[in-house]
């Protein structure tokens, strides 16, 4: 009997610790990522900000120019991960809500359906390259865009 009830406490301390701290699903994102071209360089920053949120900030540089684009903010809510982008100059610099509804090791999928543009995000982790895109339909067709980050 007293190893049933040392047995249960353990899985209970054990099944609490990994339910306070989700984040550590998703430190594969933390890090410098950067898609740079001929005219410029995206950068994406994440950061763990506390035990169920990280954070990002994505900008555009042009020569000595800095373009904000975008912030995000990647948090565990009632046992599900939101994807919430503040993009700069659109929905009046509110986030807009994704619900990750697939999430495995280093990738995961997030939708809003009711979005206009994008209804799905997709984020992969393969090697040093950080592989995002995001897909919906706009004017009645389907239409996707890819960012491919490399880690800095």
């Amino acid at each position: 009997m007293k190893k049933i009830a040392i047995l249960s406490s353990l899985l209970f301390i054990l099944s609490f610790s990994a339910r306070t701290q989700p984040s550590k699903e998703m430190k594969w994102l933390i890090g410098t990522w950067k898609i740079t071209k001929a005219n410029g360089t995206l950068i994406e920053q994440w950061k763990l900000k506390d035990d169920s949120t990280l954070t990002a900030v994505s900008y555009y540089v042009r020569g000595t120019d800095t373009i904000p684009q975008e912030d995000v903010a990647l948090i565990w809510r009632k046992g599900n991960w939101y994807y919430n982008p503040t993009v700069s100059n659109q929905n009046v610099e509110k986030p807009v809500s994704f619900k990750i509804i697939f999430f495995r090791g280093t990738e995961f999928v997030a939708e809003n359906a009711q979005h206009d543009f994008p209804q799905k995000i997709y984020y992969r982790l393969k090697g040093k390259e950080l592989l995002a895109s995001i897909e919906g339909i706009v004017g009645g067709k389907f239409e996707k865009r890819n960012f491919d980050f490399q880690s800095e």
